[in-house]
């Protein structure tokens, strides 16, 4: 059986690992939509340089063409012929050196970007994020705090909380108190809210987790999850009264879902989680 410790620690994880596949789902479909006319375009660039060899910026353009179509070798040869004097080229570089696992080319690129345009958030970002793969938190918690003033985006607030909470060893107070400030400018950002509710459970502060999550069920027209959810963080905070009754409250909004809704296999999965908190009827 898990100790306490355990169970708040797999919690954290497994939230966090929930919100970074959600994110990059959006992401995966619209690459595959915008690759059908790649090729089309890639070829009218080309079409264009036997006219105009000395074009750089045709180069640039079939550089980001040949990266978004990932071939990353003729991307770069691309990169190469254009003005790399531009932020923009050595930008374009750093993500095709990153999508090819070249962390330590992408990291060269991303500081030639910005040292040419220091205040390129963007480039800020995609730097810090090699920074964390390569285990330097303090490095990419710089760049990250940079990106937020410059383009305080939701997800660069949360990449910045992620790295602070899974570094070695983890920071999360810090990362906590990122959430607040990202929450505070943002306002109630579901994706930030979540990882706010996840490390305070990390850090023991229940009531703390309990008043973040009840702030979103407020605005929610469908409480069974969130619910489920309460009840899971009350047990952790060892109030099991108080979580089997947001387990009933959870399993009665579930019940009163027409069968279609009840049907989906995300509901079917609540339904089995509610089973093993509820004594059987």
């Amino acid at each position: 059986m898990l100790s306490q410790k355990d169970a708040v620690w797999r919690f954290g994880v497994q939230s966090f690992r929930f919100r970074v596949l959600s994110s990059i789902l959006p992401l995966l479909t619209a690459h595959c939509l915008a690759h059908g006319d790649l090729h089309d375009q890639i070829a009218a660039i080309t079409a264009a340089l036997v006219q105009q060899p000395e074009n750089r910026e045709l180069y640039y353009q079939r550089a980001e063409l040949q990266r978004a179509h990932e071939d990353y070798r003729a991307a770069l040869a691309d990169y190469e012929k254009a003005d790399t004097t531009l932020s923009a080229v050595q930008y374009g570089r750093g993500l095709a050196f990153a999508a090819a696992h070249k962390d330590d080319e992408a990291l060269a690129a991303f500081t030639r970007a910005l040292a040419a345009t220091p205040e390129h958030a963007a480039a800020l970002a995609a730097r810090a994020r090699i920074y964390v793969a390569r285990g330097e938190t303090a490095a990419a918690v710089a760049d990250f705090d940079k990106a937020v003033a410059l383009a305080p985006e939701p997800d660069l607030f949360l990449a910045r909380a992620n790295a602070l909470a899974t570094a070695k060893p983890p920071q999360l107070e810090a990362a906590a108190t990122g959430l607040r400030a990202g929450l505070a400018r943002r306002g109630d950002i579901v994706a930030l809210a979540l990882a706010l509710c996840d490390i305070e459970v990390q850090l023991a502060h229940f009531d703390a987790a309990l008043a973040v999550l009840d702030r979103l069920r407020a605005h929610a027209q469908r409480q069974e999850t969130w619910l489920t959810r309460r009840g899971e963080i009350l047990l952790l905070a060892a109030r099991p009264t108080e979580a089997a009754a947001a387990f009933r409250e959870a399993r009665a909004a579930l019940d009163a879902l027409p069968p279609h809704l009840r049907s989906m296999q995300a509901m079917q999965k609540l339904e089995a989680n509610l089973r093993a908190h509820l004594p059987a009827k």
